[in-house]
């Protein structure tokens, strides 16, 4: 039995404690920032931006002019064959007489230009597709404050995580040596076996307990590590001690909320577009070129002959079978339901902001109220343990304190995570988790 006890003390003291050694240790504003710089999530919204800004010079090349270059060269082993009529050459009506034209060599050399002069449906698309950048800014913004908000609540739970491991630690040490001295008692003929061994089983008890938070720890960090974008046998240690999230980095507006007022901005610039189709579109052109003509062999010869002029042309939409008013319509309801989506969303982000400093205020008396039973079900505790070593006490009484110690413990640990998971709440609906 003493062999047992000496080596669930040094389990105690050695196995748990290397679990949070200060190797890599970091606080949640270092984790924020590495994730910030390093998430998948983050790196893939802003490829996004990068998309949409080549989709926007995409969009400008509309409106430039366009200039094409032709090559054309044809060898005619047969040439073109009509039929002409015979009259024409003072022959007899109504007969035929086949033609050949050409020659085999024909060479064609020629550059085009179009410009176009007036299209307002294809400039109102480029208004459009600028506002695309910006809407994806916005996403990279929702995809951070998204990123901050997970990591800040992974850090919390490994922080939760970290305290239960410590509290259980403390109390393994305590039922260690208490084990101890019920052994010594034993052997006084002062203690029961039974009393040992009840003791004994309830170390065992907490010993397993140990081993699920400890595993929920490492647990918490390894989700921590994927989302700061670290591989998974790097190496992180999230401190036990208290931390808060910082307050005065974020835009103070939610981007749900952005990206529904550019929504609105970019459906306008559509619905320009759409009226824009009812206007004329003109533009210029151009032609310059050379025709070739030849032959080879007996009498051989090549000939070339210029070719160039410019026009305008234009076109006039004058009925589309309602197509264009159907799209006005269409934006119109876009338009309000859009409008629509925004006030809901103010109003569900200021009772999230309400009801979230309710819960912080509350959770923070809980959390003082646990604080303090802590401290009573510690004096308790340690009562029943001189209490039983002066005979006053049963073992019973002594399992029965620390089972209410470890109570405490676990309130003062949900009363903790609510209160952070409160505090959250209250930086997202009001626009402030930090993002950089």
């Amino acid at each position: 039995m003493k062999k047992y006890i000496v080596f669930l003390l040094s389990f105690g003291l050695v196995g748990t404690g290397q679990t949070f050694a200060q190797n890599n240790t970091k606080t949640l504003s270092e984790c924020l920032q590495i994730a910030m710089d390093s998430n998948l999530s983050i790196a893939i919204a802003h490829e996004g931006v990068a998309f949409s800004l080549e989709k926007s010079r995409e969009a400008s090349s509309i409106t430039r002019p366009k200039v094409f270059a032709a090559f054309d060269y044809r060898l005619y082993g047969n040439l073109p064959t009509q039929l002409l009529p015979a009259d024409a050459f003072g022959g007899p009506s109504g007969v035929y007489k086949e033609a050949e034209f050409g020659v085999p060599h024909v060479l064609n050399l020629n550059v085009q230009a179009n410009y176009p002069l007036y299209n307002p449906a294809a400039r109102a698309g480029v208004s459009v597709a600028k506002l695309a950048p910006l809407t994806a800014e916005l996403q990279v913004q929702k995809t951070r404050e998204e990123t901050a908000f997970t990591v800040s609540a992974t850090y919390y739970q490994a922080q939760v995580a970290a305290n239960q491991v410590l509290f259980l630690e403390g109390n393994i040490w305590s039922l260690a040596r208490l084990a101890e001295n019920m052994r010594l008692l034993k052997e006084q003929l002062l203690a029961k076996g039974t009393d040992v061994d009840k003791i004994v089983l309830q170390h065992d008890l907490l010993l397993a307990q140990l081993a699920a938070a400890q595993a929920g720890y490492e647990q918490a960090v390894n989700a921590l590590k994927f989302q700061m974008g670290w591989s998974p046998e790097s190496t992180l240690v999230v401190p036990a001690e208290p931390d808060s999230i910082a307050i005065n980095a974020g835009s103070g507006s939610p981007a749900d909320l952005l990206l529904l007022q550019q929504q609105q901005q970019t459906i306008r610039a559509e619905t320009k577009t759409a009226r824009a189709a009812r206007l004329p579109v003109v533009s210029l052109y151009g032609f310059y070129g050379y025709n070739g003509f030849g032959k080879a062999g007996d009498n051989s010869f090549f000939k070339e002959f210029p070719l160039s002029y410019i026009g305008m042309q234009a076109s006039v939409p004058i009925y589309d079978g309602g197509l264009t008013r159907s799209k006005l319509n269409q934006k119109a309801i876009e338009q309000k339901r859009a409008s629509q989506q925004e006030q809901l969303l103010r109003e569900k982000y200021a009772l999230d902001l309400q009801n979230a400093e309710i819960n912080i205020r509350a959770n923070r008396k809980v959390l003082m109220a646990q604080g303090a039973n802590i401290r009573l079900a510690e004096r308790l505790f340690d009562q029943a343990q001189t209490q039983l070593r002066e005979g006053v006490a049963s073992i019973a009484d002594v399992l029965q304190s620390e089972n209410t110690l470890r109570e405490a413990q676990n309130n003062y640990l949900s009363a903790l995570v609510k209160l952070r998971i409160s505090e959250l709440e209250r930086l997202r609906a009001a626009g402030l988790l930090p993002m950089e």
